[in-house]
């Protein structure tokens, strides 16, 4: 399941960006040539695959017409195919699953660097994933379902079992029954083995994309042979991405139904994952059509919700009904927003710093603030969204209380980076009363961060300046034992401030420079 808008292919970037061809040739090349483009790929690809339609004859190395076959020997091979197809196609699915394990294996440690190190999150997602696999799953199949640090909504599975879930995609989600849905439906990404069988389906359409590409060359070679290898390679590479994207869709919607159906075992209530998408459309919108079909690999967030209530309304509407009217269907046990708080918290952080999504940061933070309303994170972070989106005087006053809120809250002196914030926001509402506690605040952020991490804060010489500004131009940071401040800049505020910073000694080891302000202060995994 992928949420994102995926790219143009490189490969066709790259070669849109090379051509120096008046667009007007191409576009006059391409419809004189429009109808017979249409009657070749119109006789060509349907008798592409059809080993029923012609045949060599090895002696005279000639084509011609094959007899055709009987109607009644053409059934029973047929119904040979059918028996025998489900365990041939599983045996074809493992021998492609062997062949690309080495990949797989090194996706899944490069994924691992994010894994989320919450354990109480990451125990409750694997136990609601693995109460959904189905008794009958092979018995060589085992499955894990991990949570990753990532901001953008994603959930995917490899076909060996191994499902992940971003964070993103779970700030998203309301209860149990619509976290049941997704990895029910990755689940089914996973039984119906749909990544052999897409990769089994491209290497197919390799073979076809050459045989089109090798007609449209002799079609536009009389036109010159670069604009030739142009065209033939960009509609190579379309017809390929179209191919497979269009398939991918019908496996989104066979996955829909798998995972539907295990997830109405354990009487989750299915139409809970309307509510789900709604809430992505209204964060990010939906895929035109034409984007989706070209360069995005699934369903619109519309189309799934059709396809949801489809399958509700038909093939599972029985027995979705007769759980409904038993008043069996639940959303869920009501632990999920308890359980993910902390992540929903931290991946609206990134969301922030990473995404620039203030708008989804703000949403995600206020929707856990009662779930976590005595943790100075939450508010600090809450805070600080409020200040960067205030327009009015109340509106800075309720980012204030917050941030306020946040520095009596953290008993443990773990974040002394919220007194920074906090001192720019009472100097920004400046009064003869706030002066002196932005003041007063700067002066906390320094001494808190050097008993929290046993060295001079990275932005020391900003603080100066501020309190130079604020009206302070004495007060410099306690010496610490084996340590020294690196040389600030030139401006004469910073070197009025601190005449001892000019004491260097010279055998002790410079500092390293450390992180930006703002990654500095970002908390969590």
């Amino acid at each position: 399941m992928n949420f994102k808008r995926l790219t143009l292919p490189i490969t066709i970037r790259s070669r849109l960006a090379q051509l120096s061809y008046p667009r007007t040739s191409i576009k006059s090349t391409l419809s004189a040539s429009a109808v017979w483009l249409a009657a070749l790929l119109t006789f060509i690809i349907p008798f592409y695959g059809s080993s029923q339609v012609i045949a060599s004859q090895p002696a005279l190395g000639k084509w011609r017409p094959e007899t055709v076959p009987d109607p009644d020997r053409q059934e029973e091979k047929k119904k040979k195919d059918e028996e025998e197809s489900p365990q041939q196609e599983w045996e074809e699915m493992k021998k492609i699953r062997a062949q690309i394990q080495p990949q797989v294996d090194a996706q899944v440690r490069a994924i691992l660097n994010r894994y989320y190190g919450d354990q109480l999150l990451q125990d409750y997602v694997n136990e609601v994933g693995q109460s959904l696999v189905p008794p009958d799953a092979p018995p060589d199949m085992l499955f894990s379902f991990r949570v990753i640090m990532d901001p953008t909504p994603n959930a995917f599975a490899f076909p060996d079992g191994r499902i992940f879930v971003h964070s993103g995609l779970l700030t998203f989600v309301d209860n149990e029954a619509q976290l049941a849905y997704i990895l029910g439906h990755e689940i089914g990404h996973v039984l119906k083995q749909h990544m052999p069988k897409m990769i089994r389906k491209a290497q197919r359409e390799i073979l076809i994309g050459k045989t089109v590409t090798g007609i449209l060359g002799g079609l536009f070679r009389a036109k010159g042979k670069e604009v030739a290898a142009d065209v033939v390679e960009l509609f190579g590479a379309l017809y390929t991405t179209i191919s497979i994207n269009s398939y991918s869709r019908e496996l989104e919607d066979e996955a829909d139904l798998e995972g539907m159906r295990l997830a109405l075992k354990r009487k989750f209530d299915c139409s809970q994952a309307i509510g789900f998408f709604q809430k992505l459309t209204a964060a990010f919108g939906d895929q035109d059509r034409l984007s989706n079909l070209l360069w995005g690999n699934h369903s619109r967030n519309q189309d799934r919700i059709r396809n949801i209530r489809k399958l509700l309304d038909g093939e599972l509407g029985k027995e979705y009904n007769e759980l409904k009217s038993a008043g069996e269907l639940t959303a869920g046990s009501g632990h999920f927003r308890l359980r993910a708080s902390r992540l929903f918290r931290d991946t609206a952080i990134r969301q922030m710093e990473e995404l620039d999504r203030y708008d989804l940061a703000k949403k995600t933070l206020e929707s856990i603030r009662d779930v976590r309303s005595r943790d100075p994170v939450t508010l600090w972070y809450l805070g600080r969204v409020y200040k960067l989106v205030a327009r009015s005087d109340e509106q800075k006053n309720q980012a204030l209380d917050l941030l306020q809120q946040a520095a009596r809250l953290d008993e443990r002196n773990l974040f002394p980076e919220i007194y920074f914030d906090l001192g720019l926001m009472l100097a920004e509402r400046s009064t003869e009363a706030n002066i002196p506690a932005a003041i007063e605040s700067l002066k906390k952020y320094v001494q808190g961060y050097m008993k929290r991490h046993g060295r001079y804060p990275p932005d020391l010489y900003d603080i100066y300046d501020y309190l130079l500004l604020f009206g302070d131009s004495q007060w410099t940071a306690p010496e610490l034992p084996g340590q020294f401040i690196e040389p600030g800049p030139k401006p004469v505020q910073a070197a009025e401030t601190a005449p001892s910073m000019e004491k260097k000694p010279p055998e002790q080891p410079k500092q390293q420079p450390q992180e930006g302000a703002t990654r500095r202060r970002r908390p969590g995994p």
